[in-house]
């Protein structure tokens, strides 16, 4: 098994929400944990929640962790046909599945687009939000970073999305800055590379794909920081310090704003630090949650 799949959950299944289906797959605890002790992971853009795998091994030794899969390009439960899937959206499909899945409460962790759709979540207080954890995310005017703001414009034209999965079969194309060469600084294996490329065979899939990226609007990262600054809940930045493409003074500026929020960097990472970094990751939550 690759290094970042996760292993077996003791429970999976999938929850009924305004866009359609979230698969969702729990590790550890009981079902009756209170809401510290119970985490909730939302994944980024053309990723799914084996992103958490090394995370979530070695949290669920004492924590509930649910891993969510929602449409953002590498799912493998299509949403509904009519659905809107713009970030706003996806924040409620989230609370709907956590009121179904966190009965006693949930900190919620988000990554990449996950961080935005957590971000967006976490400001409309949902029932049992304790806590709000961000890796590496879009934030404020940076949504989406530079380099990947094509994305945005090229989901208007047809067969791009099929165009997408072919290019991303290249290992040459997958490391330019433009792929996911600034996103995670390890090598991933074959494993890992199937497990965000084969589910855009789907023709739903690579639908829901390109409604995101059509949505994608600096709109929605500007309000979810206004909104953040009026947060209560404790809320942890944990944040790759050499990232190009989320600048960890972005997280510092919006931390200080808000009314309990700290930044904890995280060392010899790009983006996806839960990736690159699982070990530091796993332990900063720890510390976190037993604070």
């Amino acid at each position: 098994m690759s290094r970042n799949l996760t292993s077996e959950p003791v429970a999976t299944g999938s929850a009924e929400t305004r866009i359609g289906l979230l698969r969702w797959r729990e590790y550890g605890g009981p079902r009756e944990a209170a809401g510290e002790r119970t985490l909730l992971f939302v994944h980024g853009l053309l990723t799914n929640s084996d992103v958490w795998g090394e995370v979530v091994q070695n949290l669920s030794q004492d924590f509930r962790c649910i891993t969510l899969d929602i449409p953002l390009g590498s799912h493998t439960i299509p949403a509904r046909e009519d659905a809107a899937l713009n970030v706003a959206e996806l924040a409620q499909a989230v609370n709907e599945a956590a009121e179904q899945l966190c009965p006693h409460g949930f900190t919620l962790i988000g990554s990449d687009t996950g961080g935005v759709v957590s971000q967006l979540a976490a400001v409309q207080e949902p029932t049992g939000l304790k806590r709000l954890v961000l890796l590496s995310c879009d934030t404020e005017k940076n949504f989406l970073p530079l380099p990947l703001r094509y994305l945005q414009y090229v989901a208007y034209i047809p067969g791009t999305m099929q165009a997408l999965r072919a290019a991303l079969h290249l290992g040459w194309v997958r490391r330019l800055p433009i792929a996911f060469g600034w996103l995670v600084k390890r090598e991933l294996d074959a494993a890992e590379w199937n497990s965000i490329i084969a589910p855009l065979k789907n023709a739903g899939v690579r639908r829901d794909l390109a409604k995101v990226l059509k949505g994608i609007s600096v709109k929605y990262t500007v309000q979810s920081a206004r909104d953040l600054e009026r947060f209560e809940h404790p809320t942890l930045f944990l944040w790759a310090d050499t990232t190009k493409l989320f600048p960890i003074e972005n997280a510092r500026r919006l931390a200080t704003r808000m009314p309990d929020a700290h930044v904890v960097p995280v060392p010899e990472s790009y983006a996806f630090s839960q990736l690159d970094q699982p070990e530091f990751v796993a332990n900063a939550l720890r510390e976190e949650l037993a604070g």
